[in-house]
């Protein structure tokens, strides 16, 4: 994969297609890449943002909202990435709210001073209408209670997580 990363920005420019099923593809295919060269993703940062809030199909979203869980390695993405993060826990689609509350913690869990505030946004989705949504954000608030709690290790499609701090 890594010798094809000089075709990254046709992969990011067909997030522009008007066919969904090629965003689709692509939003999954980026999302992938973003696990192993999160650097080489991270100049696609605020097209990222954009079509996770403004991408009609959900697919695209919740890919959007993984890559950005992926991309928080680098902490100078992670105000924005948390924010828009923010507002896709209102997204109509429960998959994109699973997955906004997973890159969430990885967030928080990369990043010792947004655990309080996340935790507590995530709080309010306990009791979502989606029984998954709401187990996902009661296992999220339980996992963020403390620095030695983990993440479930199916949240995580990358290498990891560095410790927390």
């Amino acid at each position: 994969m890594s010798a094809h990363l000089g075709l990254l920005p046709d992969l990011v420019d067909a997030l522009a297609s008007d066919d969904p099923s090629i965003r689709g593809h692509a939003a999954d295919a980026l999302e992938k890449i973003s696990r192993r060269h999160p650097g080489e993703v991270a100049p696609f940062h605020s097209l990222i943002t954009k079509s996770a809030r403004t991408d009609g199909v959900a697919m695209v979203r919740w890919h959007m909202a993984m890559i950005l869980g992926h991309l928080s390695v680098l902490p100078r993405t992670i105000p924005e990435t948390k924010r828009t993060l923010l507002t896709l826990l209102r997204d109509p689609s429960p998959f994109v709210r699973s997955w906004a509350i997973t890159s969430l913690c990885i967030i928080a869990k990369r990043s010792a001073r947004h655990t309080h505030s996340i935790a507590h946004a995530l709080s309010g989705l306990t009791s979502d209408p989606s029984p998954a949504v709401a187990k996902r954000a009661k296992t999220a608030v339980r996992a963020l209670s403390g620095p030695s709690t983990t993440l479930p290790r199916t949240w995580i499609k990358g290498p990891g997580l560095p410790p927390q701090g």
